[in-house]
């Protein structure tokens, strides 16, 4: 028997999609609106290098794009806590976050339901290699911390047991043939540079803009830089590869939008990500905060991920971290 009032509901829910559908295509049409904020996800706590970078990147990338963007921080799990939100938003172009090499450690550990491959990956705009780091008035070289290090466990501080930095601090150690005491500072580099400054450690592995002032002044020294290429901040400092030890590792930052993003919208992100990372004023403030600016389009920053994630992976599995 013929249900009216069962066949009503029915095409109303019909007729509610059809519209959701048909505001969803025009919105896609329209983006961005100009009136409209874009909500801006960074998964690490306010003031640390990554807000600092990504909150000044955004500041070029919303004039580039054409509307307001508002960070917001949503700290917690290695940076799977904002991952997980930019995952579960709707993909409409409102919604982005910046994601780093976390995102590894977070997917290998199975510390959260997270990888980078469930995103729209949309550019790249920082990388930074990791160095090893000393007092200016200890080693002089990478051979005479060795050479110590064959004596006794050198205290060697990093931001927290697995992390971006312990990783690369244990693949360091291992090609060196030496065993080190690794002491984590959880909360960022900030901690673990003044557990350094503050004789708590001996040295660290870290990346170079945290550490910048101190290197200019002599209070601290990088040993070896672990990237292919010496880098222009520290061009006195060799790197690992050119003392023969295979140990190139370093961090990066990504803009990222949820998964099934429309291809529309995924290429005016990264146009405006292209037009902010290339106008001249970023350029010149990311040179004063000393940044580490790389750029990769959408196609080469999945390139490099490809390349990287099962690296990384690997390295894990050998150090009993996966």
């Amino acid at each position: 028997m013929f249900d009216v009032n069962r066949s009503a509901a029915r095409l109303v829910t019909l007729l509610a999609i059809l519209l959701s559908c048909a505001s969803f295509v025009a919105a896609q049409a329209t983006y961005p609106q100009a009136n409209r904020e874009v909500r801006h996800i960074m998964p690490w706590g306010a003031g640390g290098g990554t807000d600092t970078a990504g909150r000044g990147f955004m500041r070029f990338f919303e004039k580039h794009l054409g509307a307001p963007v508002i960070t917001e921080n949503i700290a917690g799990g290695l940076s799977s806590v904002g991952l997980l939100t930019v995952a579960g938003a709707r993909p409409d172009g409102y919604t982005i976050g910046t994601m780093t090499y976390d995102v590894l450690t977070v997917e290998f550990q199975g510390l959260a339901p997270v990888s980078w491959e469930q995103f729209e990956v949309i550019c790249m705009f920082t990388e930074h290699p990791s160095t090893l780091v000393v007092r200016g008035d200890t080693w002089e070289d990478l051979a005479a911390f060795q050479a110590d290090a064959l004596t006794r466990p050198i205290l060697v501080g990093n931001v927290g047991t697995g992390g971006v930095w312990h990783q690369h601090a244990v693949a360091m150690e291992r090609e060196l043939g030496v065993e080190l005491q690794h002491i984590p500072y959880e909360g960022g580099a900030g901690p673990q540079l003044s557990a350094l400054l503050g004789n708590e450690v001996e040295a660290l592995v870290t990346s170079l803009p945290a550490i910048r002032s101190y290197l200019e002044d002599g209070t601290l020294r990088v040993l070896a830089v672990m990237s292919a290429e010496r880098n222009p901040m520290v061009a006195d400092a060799p790197t690992f590869a050119e003392l023969g030890y295979d140990v190139q590792y370093g961090s990066f930052r990504f803009v990222i939008a949820p998964p099934g993003t429309p291809g529309e919208i995924v290429g005016r992100l990264e146009q405006a990500c292209y037009d902010a990372w290339h106008d001249p004023e970023f350029q010149a403030w990311a040179d004063t905060a000393v940044l580490g600016q790389v750029y990769l389009d959408r196609a080469d920053s999945r390139t490099y991920l490809e390349v990287l994630a099962p690296r990384i992976g690997q390295l894990m599995t050998d150090l009993g971290m996966r």
